[in-house]
């Protein structure tokens, strides 16, 4: 039987259709969609639109990769052939995730990359390609290329036009053991720059093939690959210039595809493997390191056998490495802005400190480790002194498991950047611009800002339209609230919806005002929070999930407008509403600001502000914990899609805030919380929180 949803949208998901998406299902469904389409015209008109976007996706894609190809026979006109090129591809990509049909697999996807980078593979390299054949070369006559530079004397028999090519010829390498073993078995069979260059793309291809499975594993739609299969700087990054981070991005993304499957000592090899080519992966090694995979931490040595060949004079590669970090800066944007305040020197310290910082909060805010490193790969990028184009295909790879709108915003507006090394190329004068830092990333800092404004998460896969609601009030001797709280209530008419009143063991009135609502359900559960939203969500059928406190006042039609934007946004998988105490005061307002901040930035959100989320994002998953229930809600939620902040829809009790001294209250808030999340992420937690219950309400 063919799914209600069919009748809404132009497109089939097989998997919510009969067993599997078998063959004799598959016809059936075709049948139907068809039969359907001609009886509905706006499906059968949304076809039609749908074709065309595709088919003038495609067209953009291919001017783009004909324009780029036009570089090769019209040098004179490179930048606006690369402008040209790099937009019309980047709206190309769009256009086709946006429009690629369901029903199409991995193979198209996969086919249309391969075509792209051999469009972009006669374009002239870049001038790292020739160290990489140089260091390459001078590996097979027995020259270390850690100790012995370019500019040796000793390496003089050897020099040709491949070394007048290499720029920094005072420093030796800063490319790790493994990429010195490719440039050596690259030489070794030819000494080639395009040989090398298709090296390099069939590992960019086969980091395309990793997301593939990735996404296929986590029953994600395959259409979010070609955010790196046709991504403009992944194809002149590496299919045109031939940049080594080709390598790491495939080792990263086959770590990241071990961590799926769990098979956490290949994934830390794997990670040893990406710092042997560029030392800037070991940023992402802390994150995996988790409580389930301590024990496998000892495995990211194993490359380090790669360091053999090369003896103690591999040292230089993190000292030539720390010179280019600390002398040379291009296309920083944080450092850009704190050089015209600050020397050089104070410049680089408060950018560490920055990062640190964030990378701190990044730890214990997030609670996925893999989109954990794509925030710390940004956050790397914007405070890095040197941010060359070709380092943020790093952010398309992330943005195809996470396509978080910023991100994938920031792959089209960096290839301004490559301005100034075209200037550079056609007339020797390293010039930057200031309006390039400008065009390139306020752009995507202000679409992140609004993003996490209206709601924290990534773009998930859509939950569907809500179809009925339960409203879940926890309560313990609440009987001096409740009632006014049950009376805020206003449920929907036209909407299946319940409300659940689940007991912890008041020894006052408040099962008898819950029973006196023919509305309520009373449910009689142990006492703790979690443990009772768990039993209330247990004892409940509604698709959309709200938690209520018994202090807490709706205000009109409240409980409409949530699920309403929940109904007209599916792929919204929860949020709560804007803080908002019931008393005046700068001490409240200044509370509320924070609440709210924190709720926007960080997607955490308090129990006090009306969280809501679909059943199905969270099923089976509900902690059963005494506090603290409210920021595992919003942890969980935020690997699952989706958080939405709504307007201040109630009117928060600030008793609490009343019986203890202000200032004692908001430090011991901060206090929980800080400590909540960092025993959750060294995994130290108590079963049911019960220490953080007693530590906030004086008794176990």
């Amino acid at each position: 039987m063919v799914s209600f949803s069919l009748l809404k949208t132009p497109f089939i998901s097989y998997a919510k259709i009969g067993k599997a998406g078998s063959f004799p299902c598959r016809i059936r469904t075709h049948f139907n969609y068809f039969k359907i389409s001609a009886a509905n015209p706006k499906i059968a008109r949304s076809k039609t639109i749908n074709r065309s976007l595709l088919r003038l996706s495609f067209g953009a894609l291919a001017l783009g990769l004909l324009a780029f190809c036009g570089i090769s026979f019209f040098p004179s006109q490179r930048t606006l052939l690369f402008f040209g090129g790099f937009s019309l591809s980047f709206c190309g990509m769009l256009g086709l995730r946006h429009t690629w049909p369901l029903h199409w697999k991995a193979v198209p996807i996969v086919v249309i990359a391969v075509i792209a980078r051999c469009f972009l593979l006669p374009l002239e390299h870049s001038d790292d390609l020739n160290r990489y054949l140089w260091e390459g070369r001078v590996q097979l006559h027995a020259i270390n290329p850690y100790a012995i530079a370019p500019i040796d004397p000793r390496t003089a028999p050897l020099r040709d036009a491949t070394w007048q090519g290499i720029n920094h010829k005072e420093f030796t390498s800063i490319y790790g053991p493994l990429a010195q073993l490719v440039f050596r078995a690259s030489v070794s069979v030819r000494y080639s720059a395009l040989l090398l260059k298709i090296i390099l793309t069939l590992f960019d291809l086969c980091t395309l093939l990793l997301l593939v499975r990735f996404l296929s594993n986590r029953k994600s739609r395959l259409n979010e690959a070609l955010l790196y299969a046709v991504n403009p700087v992944v194809l002149y990054a590496f299919a045109a210039e031939g940049h080594v981070e080709s390598i790491m991005l495939c080792m990263l993304a086959a770590a990241m595809l071990m961590h799926q499957k769990k098979k956490f000592a290949f994934m830390f090899v794997l990670v040893g493997c990406a710092a042997s080519v560029k030392l800037t992966a070991l940023i992402f090694l802390p994150l995996l390191v988790r409580k389930e995979t301590l024990r496998y931490l000892p495995f990211v040595l194993l490359p380090l056998v790669m360091v053999v060949p090369y003896g103690a004079s591999i040292g230089s590669l993190i000292t030539v490495t720390g010179r280019f970090a600390s002398e040379f800066h291009f296309n920083g944007f944080i450092y850009g802005i704190l050089a015209s305040f600050f020397s050089q020197h104070d410049a680089l310290l408060v950018l560490a400190i920055i990062f640190l910082a964030f990378y701190g909060a990044i730890i214990f805010v997030t609670p996925d480790p893999i989109r954990a490193c794509g925030n710390v790969a940004l956050v790397f990028l914007l405070t890095s002194p040197t941010a060359q184009p070709w380092y943020f295909a790093i952010m398309a790879m992330f943005a195809v498991l996470y396509p978080v709108r910023s991100w994938i915003a920031l792959s089209g507006t960096v290839g301004i950047s490559w301005l100034t090394i075209f200037k550079y190329w056609a007339g020797g004068i390293w010039q930057e611009f200031m309006v390039v830092p400008i065009l390139e990333y306020m752009p995507p800092l202000l679409l992140e800002i609004g993003s996490r404004w209206r709601w924290p998460g990534f773009a998930s896969p859509g939950y569907g339209s809500p179809q009925s609601l339960a409203i879940i009030i926890p309560v313990l001797n609440e009987g001096k609230h409740l009632r006014d709280c049950l009376e805020s209530i206003a449920l929907p008419q036209d909407v299946a919806a319940e409300i659940i009143v689940v007991d912890g063991g008041s020894t006052d009135d408040t099962a008898l005002i819950a029973q006196s609502d023919p509305r309520v359900k009373l449910v009689i559960s142990g006492r703790g929070r979690g443990i009772q939203i768990d039993e209330g969500v247990k004892n409940s059928t509604g698709d959309l999930v709200i938690i209520l406190h018994a202090d807490t006042r709706l205000v009109q039609d409240a409980v409409k407008k949530i699920y309403g934007f929940c109904k007209a946004r599916p792929r919204i998988c929860g949020g709560c509403v804007a803080a908002k105490f019931n008393a005046p005061g700068i001490r409240f307002t200044l509370i509320t600001v924070l609440n709210n901040l924190r709720a926007r930035l960080t997607g955490i959100s308090f129990g006090d502000q009306v969280q809501f989320f679909r059943r199905e994002a969270i099923q089976g998953a509900m902690p059963r914990v005494k506090l603290m229930e409210d920021i595992e809600i919003s942890l969980l939620l935020k690997e699952r899609g989706e958080l939405a902040v709504l307007p201040a829809l109630a009117r928060s009790s600030a008793r609490r805030w009343r019986q203890k001294p202000y200032l004692y209250n908001t430090l011991l808030v901060l206090w929980l919380t800080a400590a909540y999340l960092v025993r959750r992420r060294l995994g130290t937690l108590m079963g049911d929180n019960a220490d953080f219950y007693k530590a906030y309400y004086g008794k176990a």
